[in-house]
């Protein structure tokens, strides 16, 4: 499996023991890195030579903004990472895998196509199970291409029985460590390097640089730039029906921008239709209004659709969202005999939650020791007979005869026809989808999004006409 990881080897310049970073006013004190990077845990054998130093100048000297972004970002992928190497009985260590791949960023795309946190290929993806079409890209959805990635993984470990081979295979393929071998006549990996392309050369000493700058970042004047706890206190729901962002937004209130950093798997702004099922990630403190919508939907509930019409979503800038509002920030005094994951089961959240309100690099605290903790103030419901009129619904009046003339509360709907291939219709800018799905009995929701490409489930403008049925 061919990819590009992240971080670009940098070598050159680098021959003295100390660098100076003048517009941090920084300073790299090797001797201190190689004696911390020696005894540190980790998934591989700690080596310090000149290939590790470059991508440790890397995270710490040349792109600390970029390390601070992932710092930040392991807040939301590492508890559920976490999870799944407990679950398959794998070492702790491979959380740190995706920070070489993608920096931890599930819509990364390497220049010869890897995706997703951890840089599925096309044809690795769904040999593993992952999905890939014009509707979703599992490869870019945080838990299924971890569950994909750890299978693929422990497949590689029990080839290779070292994690070092088993990295390089995940990188280059399990054929071109397997002839290295044959040619080193070796199983260390840093016997047989030389044998191996140059990027497979180098992953295994990024993998250490990674596993260091994510362990001592605070010894290097590194501050991670969090998310919002929009985006860190989420629920992840399965829905087995269509659902566009734009309705989410709608119901939720949430801006298209946050809907689409939490689902980064559905490129087409929509969640299609599955009898298995698809995942929606929402932050916590909305999923009850968009459960209260999907009841309301699924017993054909007619308000629920009309609440709707021609209601607008807010396209404020997610990140201008005033947090303040949403949650409310407590103190908790810890006790004697506290542990920071105990208290992380007792306020719902996670240990990385923790330690991201308090500025901690490390789940240590002390008795005495005063935390922040964010709570949300009131969860969002979807309530839309307590807040409607009584208003005559379209779907609640009789269809009148086109003859007679369009009756009270009814919009005028015009007739489908034929177009080339297709049963077509054009917009009167009047009609609804749902209204014209009615009318014609033809198509359903969603056939109508993807014939005509329809973003974010937003109708197009009055006269388009829009195909309805190939015939």
């Amino acid at each position: 499996m061919k990819r590009v990881f992240f971080w670009v080897l940098v070598c050159a310049g680098i021959t003295s023991p100390a660098f100076a970073n003048s517009s941090a006013n920084y300073t790299y004190l090797e001797e201190e890195v190689k004696a911390r990077l020696e005894n540190m845990p980790c998934l591989v054998a700690p080596k310090y030579n000149s290939i590790v130093r470059s991508y440790i100048m890397a995270y710490l000297v040349r792109n600390p903004e970029n390390s601070e972004r992932i710092l930040g970002r392991s807040v939301l992928y590492f508890p559920m990472i976490e999870k799944w190497l407990v679950e398959k009985g794998l070492p702790n260590g491979l959380k740190y895998l995706p920070v070489v791949e993608s920096a931890l960023n599930p819509k990364a795309v390497s220049r010869v196509g890897a995706t997703g946190l951890w840089q599925f290929m096309e044809s690795t993806g769904k040999i593993y199970g992952l999905d890939v079409n014009w509707t979703v890209d599992e490869r870019s959805d945080p838990e299924k291409s971890t569950i994909a990635a750890l299978e693929h993984l422990t497949d590689l470990y029990q080839r290779f029985d070292n994690w070092e081979l088993a990295l390089a295979a995940y990188n280059s393929g399990s054929g071109r460590v397997s002839k290295a071998i044959k040619r080193s006549r070796s199983r260390n990996f840093w016997k047989l390097q030389r044998y191996l392309p140059k990027e497979t050369r180098n992953y295994v000493p990024a993998f250490i640089a990674a596993t260091y700058m994510m362990q001592f970042y605070d010894h290097h004047q590194l501050n991670p730039s969090y998310p919002s706890l929009d985006l860190q206190l989420t629920e992840i729901m399965k829905v087995k029906e269509y659902l566009s962002f734009f309705r989410v937004a709608q119901v939720t209130d949430i801006p298209l921008e946050i809907i689409e950093l939490l689902n980064p798997s559905y490129p087409r702004g929509f969640i299609p239709a599955s009898d298995k099922g698809n995942f929606i990630v929402l932050p916590k403190r909305v999923m009850p209004a968009l459960k209260d919508y999907l009841v309301y939907q699924e017993s054909n509930h007619p308000i629920a659709m009309a609440a709707l019409e021609g209601v607008p979503i807010s396209w404020d800038d997610a990140r201008n969202l005033n947090q303040d509002q949403f949650y409310l920030r407590s103190i908790y005094v810890v006790n004697e005999g506290d542990r920071l994951e105990d208290l992380a089961r007792l306020f719902q959240v996670t240990e990385l939650n923790l330690m991201a309100w308090n500025h901690l690099s490390r789940p240590q605290i002390l008795p005495g020791q005063e935390l922040t903790v964010y709570h949300i103030k009131a969860v969002k419901r979807y309530l839309p007979e307590t807040v409607m009129p009584a208003p005559v619904l379209p779907s609640l009046a009789p269809k009148p005869a086109l003859s007679e003339g369009p009756a009270l509360g009814v919009t005028p709907l015009s007739e489908p026809f034929v177009k080339g291939k297709y049963l077509c219709y054009r917009l009167n800018g009047m009609e609804t989808l749902s209204q014209i799905i009615e009318h014609v009995e033809v198509a359903s929701l969603q056939d109508i999004i993807e014939l005509n490409n329809i973003s974010h489930g937003a109708m197009p403008k009055p006269g388009t006409v829009i195909k309805l049925k190939k015939l």
